[in-house]
């Protein structure tokens, strides 16, 4: 199923060129549909490594499967209005890379469109079972704060990552190079646009914070994207002396875990029901996992910690 929409990407414009080729100049035609079918190739060779390189992480697969129909549905809606634009279309006078000319850049907006309503209806076919209930109280150790019947949980923590703005600093760096070589030599805007989106973007994830309320866990990214661990899914909270060098975000990250994690210092470590765990980095790890199990050590034992 996952690679349903990559097929789709290559056979819809090849069709529709084989169906017109009288129609369409020998070299434009045969550079659509190699153009189609070596995009098809890589986006779905990628696809299909992601999906070997996660078989536990049933969250990782389905954001594998949600990108790869993305875009898919992002080209494959830009070549195909490229090939119905073709058709009747004489020839370049100076034909080269098999005559594959640059369609309008509007193209790229329907296509943004698809690949949204795609992407969208892919996370959807690909819910996953809801995870299992933790039930037990955390182990005598661990730490914990003992908290009165009705006190409530609250704890804050912010961090940055400097990975995502090496990442980020680059992508915005070439779109911007790509707009400026459109603008001046009268080229489409949209790929460097999209760099330059994407870079801001990574940038944007840099900036990390942890929220512990009564709900549970939140991890809010870039002050807009938020994922929250509840209680229920928790199954005890570590205080971890280092941080992992690797840094992930929701709900996927690796077959190992997810959160922000800057590699360096102590970190806030949660034990997850799916067998992995949430990392956070912050210099009040003893804190936050004393704060979390002591939630659960009240709630799931119903006993009174004044």
């Amino acid at each position: 199923m996952a690679l349903v929409p990559v097929v789709l990407m290559a056979a819809i414009p090849s069709v529709i060129a084989l169906f017109y080729q009288s129609r369409i100049a020998e070299q434009m035609f045969k550079g659509v549909v190699l153009v189609s079918v070596l995009m098809a190739i890589a986006i779905g060779g990628t696809t299909m490594v992601a999906l070997a390189n996660h078989p536990r992480s049933a969250a990782l697969q389905r954001q594998a499967a949600t990108e790869s129909a993305a875009i898919s549905g992002l080209f494959g809606t830009y070549a195909t209005l490229h090939v119905v634009s073709l058709i009747d279309t004489p020839a370049p006078a100076d034909i080269s890379w098999f005559g594959l000319s640059e369609a309008p850049g509007w193209f790229w907006l329907p296509g943004i469109a698809v690949a949204a309503a795609v992407a969208a209806l892919a996370g959807a076919l690909g819910r996953t079972e809801a995870l299992p209930v933790a039930t037990e109280a955390p182990p005598v150790g661990a730490p914990t704060l003992r908290l009165a019947p009705r006190q409530k949980a609250m704890f804050a923590a912010t961090t940055w990552l400097r990975s995502n703005l090496q990442m980020g600093a680059p992508l915005l760096a070439v779109g911007l190079a790509l707009a400026v070589a459109g603008v001046r030599d009268g080229q489409a805007l949209v790929p460097g646009l999209l760099f330059v989106a994407l870079g801001f973007l990574k940038i944007g994830q840099a900036h990390a914070r942890l929220l512990i309320d009564d709900r549970g866990a939140t991890l809010v990214i870039a002050g807009l994207v938020r994922s929250t661990v509840p209680y229920q899914h928790i199954s005890q909270a570590d205080a971890l002396a280092a941080s992992p060098p690797t840094t992930s975000f929701p709900p996927s990250g690796s077959d190992c875990g997810w959160g922000a994690s800057t590699g360096r210092g102590p970190a806030l470590g949660l034990r997850l029901t799916d067998g992995r765990a949430f990392v956070f980095s912050t210099g009040k790890a003893e804190m936050a996992a004393a704060l979390v199990n002591g939630y659960l050590h009240r709630e799931r034992n119903h006993a009174d910690h004044d």
